[in-house]
């Protein structure tokens, strides 16, 4: 299987052992950091892209609401959204 090489953000290795809580022994340094694949990524985004989310899923979910049936609703996929991977804000 490929290895999908992450675009967000900017790749790290760290070792094959690396866990979550050795994640947040991680000094802040105001950047946020996920673990995915094995690989450490520190996120590329802008300060208002949490709010630019929450309004395109706002939109989203009025549009899906007063377009579509309950059936057709209860079956749409993201299909542009990544793997999620736990992390500590």
């Amino acid at each position: 299987m490929a290895t999908i090489t992450p675009t967000w953000g900017d790749v790290f290795e760290v070792p094959p052992t690396t866990t979550a809580d050795d994640l947040l022994r991680l000094p802040d340094d105001g950047s946020r950091y996920e673990l995915y694949e094995g690989m450490l990524v520190r996120e590329r985004t802008s300060p208002g892209h949490g709010d630019i989310c929450h309004r395109i899923d706002g939109e989203l979910y009025v549009y899906a609401k007063t377009t579509a049936s309950r059936t057709a609703s209860s079956r749409m996929r993201c299909s542009i959204c990544r793997p999620l991977a736990l992390r500590s804000d």
